[in-house]
C-alpha cells in the first residue's frame, strides 16, 4: 500500500485553513509515488518538477477553460511554495483509460476528446510553422518484440509520413504535453484534463497523436488500418480541422506503444494485452501472438 507523501501531509493543514476546509481524516492516495492525495473535494499535488512551472501551467489551464462548461480543467484553490504543493478541485468521474478498458465506444470517445482538444488549442492564438520530424521519428524504436515483421513495415510507413510533412507548415498551439488516457476524466457531460506540468508551444497534433493512438489501442479495435478514414473524418469534424501531420503523429505514438509490448502474452499486463489484441485486429490477424 502506497504511503502518503509526508510533505503533502504537512502542507494540508495550512492549505485547508486557507481554503476553508476541515483537516478531516486520512487522505486517499491517487498515485504510486504518494504525491497526489485526495482530501474530500480537494486534491493536493506535490510538484515533482519545477514548482513554479507546474503552478503557472495549472493556473493557465484553469483560466483558459474557466468559461467552458463541457471542456474543463481543475481550478487551482491554493498553493504552498514552501512545501511545493498545489491544492486543486477534485474532479469526479473516471479516466478515459478506465472507460476504454471497460468497453467505451472508440468513436464516441474520440469525438469527445477531439472536441476538448479543439477547445483547448483554440483558447490561445495558433500559428503556422514548419517543424522537423527527425526528432519524433528518432523516438520510434527500430524494432519490436511483438509481431516484428509487421512492425518493421509499419515503421516504414511512419518514416514515409514523416518525409511528407517535413517542412510543411502545421499549426502550433499551447499543448497539454502529456495527454495520455489517464489524464482525461470523463463524465456523461464533461471532459476534464489533468496534470498540465508539460504545457508548452508545440505542433498542435502532437497532443492528438498521443491520445488518439491510445484510444485506438485501448478500445476493442475492429477496423483495419492504424488510422482509418472514418476516424480521420470524425476527428476533423469534432476538432475543427486536420492536416497530414496528424497522420504522422498517430502512427508515431502508436508505434511507440507497440514497441513496448512483450512478445509473450504472459509478460503483459491487462493494458498491454488489450493493445496487442487491438494491433492484431488492426492488421487483420487472428489468434494469439
Amino acid at each position: 500500500m502506497t504511503r502518503p507523501d509526508p510533505t503533502c501531509l504537512a502542507a494540508w493543514p495550512i492549505l485547508a485553513k486557507e481554503i476553508g476546509r476541515s483537516v478531516g481524516g486520512a487522505p486517499i492516495v491517487l498515485n504510486a509515488a504518494g504525491t497526489v492525495l485526495r482530501f474530500g473535494d480537494v486534491v493536493l499535488k506535490r510538484s515533482e518538477i519545477g514548482f513554479n512551472t507546474s503552478l503557472r501551467a495549472h493556473r493557465q489551464a484553469a483560466r483558459m477553460m474557466r468559461d467552458d462548461n463541457t471542456n474543463r480543467a481543475p481550478k487551482v484553490l491554493a498553493w504552498s511554495e514552501n512545501h511545493q504543493v498545489i491544492a486543486l478541485d477534485y474532479v469526479a468521474g473516471r479516466t478515459l483509460r478506465d472507460a476504454l478498458m471497460d468497453g467505451e465506444d472508440a468513436m464516441h470517445a474520440m469525438t469527445r476528446v477531439a472536441a476538448w482538444l479543439g477547445a483547448f488549442h483554440r483558447l490561445r492564438e495558433t500559428r503556422l510553422e514548419c517543424f522537423d520530424t527527425r526528432g519524433p521519428l528518432a523516438r520510434v524504436p527500430l524494432t519490436a518484440e511483438f509481431l516484428p515483421e509487421h512492425y518493421a513495415l509499419a515503421r516504414e510507413i511512419c518514416a514515409r509520413l514523416a518525409a511528407e510533412v517535413t517542412n510543411v507548415p502545421v499549426p502550433k498551439a499551447v499543448l497539454h504535453g502529456d495527454l495520455n488516457a489517464g489524464n482525461l476524466i470523463m463524465t456523461t457531460t464533461t471532459v476534464t484534463g489533468l496534470d498540465f506540468e508539460n504545457l508548452g508551444i508545440h505542433p498542435a497534433f502532437r497532443d492528438a497523436g498521443q491520445i488518439l493512438s491510445e484510444i485506438r489501442l485501448l478500445s476493442r479495435a475492429s477496423e483495419r488500418g492504424i488510422w482509418p478514414d472514418a476516424y480521420r473524418l470524425a476527428f476533423k469534424a469534432a476538432y475543427g480541422g486536420s492536416n497530414e501531420a496528424l497522420d504522422f503523429f498517430v502512427h508515431q505514438r502508436l508505434l511507440q506503444h507497440w514497441a513496448a509490448i512483450p512478445a509473450c502474452a504472459f509478460n503483459r499486463g491487462p493494458r498491454r494485452q488489450r493493445m496487442a489484441q487491438s494491433i492484431e485486429a488492426i492488421l487483420g490477424l487472428m489468434g494469439p501472438c
